[in-house]
């Protein structure tokens, strides 16, 4: 198995590991990088995890790496052995995964001098990838999104580009009121998290589970906000793709951070990409 798991703190990092990718940049305007990822790949399977560290929380940076390398730690179990065709077992995979990551993180110091006095905290997104299928939780508003950058004509709708995440944010909550998406966008805290990872968080409420399943394979992104907050819309994600992303994951990485950054890079970035192998 071929894994990498970022450090608090980097301000940038590339992991390459063929079918799966991972790319981690400060952006232009933070004075730090708070996000973190781990990314594991073994055979025809992969594990992905990305973390947004609260920047209005104490040592968001330390409570990403902690969550993405907990995370990481449940998940890569489920890329060697059997593969697990029941999609009910590979949903309490990923609610392990994330409750690991919520426990590390309320592990890490809460005191840090000259930052914010709430506790720790972060987003998080994790997947698990296998032939045909893609299994993703979250909890905050980092994504994940199915893209498929040259869609052919015999393409079934379950196969046209799309998020697969919904997000815990204030304009979500407008948005299921009613309130149409771009005006939920332009609300004054509309970017704020309604639940995240660490002290605070309340008890007993399990991540945003879905399993999604595909015949003829395409492309997994997971991301922090410092890449949808520019290009939000899948199709938009995709034909940067298809007009600036390369052919390997790891092209198509770096292409989206250097996208956001030239869009203005006001968070910090973190995109992963997975190779999604069509169904056996």
């Amino acid at each position: 198995m071929t894994d990498a798991t970022t450090l608090p703190d980097d301000d940038h990092a590339e992991t390459d590991l063929g079918m799966a990718a991972a790319v981690t940049d400060r952006g232009r305007r933070h004075r730090r990088n708070e996000d973190a990822y781990a990314v594991a790949v073994e055979g025809d399977r992969a594990a992905v995890v990305v973390c947004d560290g609260v920047s209005s929380s104490a040592n968001p940076d330390q409570a990403s790496a902690a969550a993405a390398a907990a995370a990481a730690d449940a998940l890569r179990p489920s890329l060697t052995g059997p593969a697990q065709p029941d999609p009910a077992a590979v949903t309490d995979v990923l609610r392990a995964a994330v409750s690991a990551a919520g426990s590390a993180v309320v592990g890490v110091p809460g005191d840090e001098p000259g930052g914010h006095p709430a506790a720790p905290s972060t987003t998080i997104v994790v997947a698990l990838v296998e032939p045909g299928r893609v299994a993703v939780a979250s909890v905050g508003d980092s994504r994940a999104y199915w893209l498929t950058p040259e869609p052919d004509e015999q393409e079934e709708p379950g196969d046209a580009s799309r998020r697969l995440t919904v997000d815990d944010s204030l304009a979500e909550m407008a948005i299921k009121q009613g309130v149409p998406p771009e005006a939920a966008y332009r609300l004054p805290q509309a970017h704020v998290i309604t639940r995240w990872l660490g002290a605070g968080a309340r008890e007993g409420e399990e991540p945003e589970v879905g399993v999604f399943t595909t015949e003829r394979g395409g492309l997994l992104l997971v991301c922090t906000d410092g890449l949808w907050n520019y290009f939000e819309p899948p199709e938009h994600l995709a034909s940067l793709i298809t007009e600036h992303g390369g052919t390997t994951p790891i092209e198509m990485a770096r292409s989206l951070v250097d996208a956001a950054n030239a869009a203005g890079g006001g968070d910090n970035i973190t995109v992963a990409v997975v190779a999604v192998p069509p169904a056996a």
